[in-house]
């Protein structure tokens, strides 16, 4: 689900804003990623964990569809001030067209070893999958 953070709980009087990300939430990790213009991360999905992205600058384009599935992907563009969940068990590939920085606030603790027992790479393009299909 993507929300874009005007649309979520703020609180403002005369000293600032207080602007809710998430909710009810589990957090284990929180990092901060920065990608340089027409890059792409991810290509895996988790298998227990599940995470948010909150976008601060730039673009990232993110395809989506259940983990082992022959589906077309589901692409979602979100831009600055987006926030979107990305459940367990859902392949996702991420494309940033322009130098992009965002949050990742993950479920579960990132540490190497965990990060990497929980992650399964894939090795087809979902970007490349879903223009196929267009």
């Amino acid at each position: 689900m993507t929300k874009n953070i005007k649309d979520l709980p703020r609180h403002q009087d005369d000293r600032g804003i207080i602007q809710m990300l998430m909710e009810s939430c589990e957090v284990g990790s929180v990092s901060g990623i920065s990608t340089e213009a027409n890059n792409g991360r991810a290509s895996h999905y988790h298998k227990n964990d599940e995470h948010t992205i909150f976008v601060t600058n730039g673009q990232v384009d993110i395809y989506e569809r259940p983990a082992g599935s022959d589906s077309r992907p589901v692409l979602t563009t979100l831009r600055a001030g987006d926030v979107h969940r990305t459940a367990k068990m859902v392949e996702h590939y991420m494309w940033m067209p322009e130098a992009t920085t965002f949050f990742c606030f993950s479920k579960l603790p990132r540490d190497s070893d965990s990060y990497e027992e929980d992650t399964v790479r894939f090795s087809h393009d979902l970007k490349i999958i879903f223009q196929d299909q267009v």
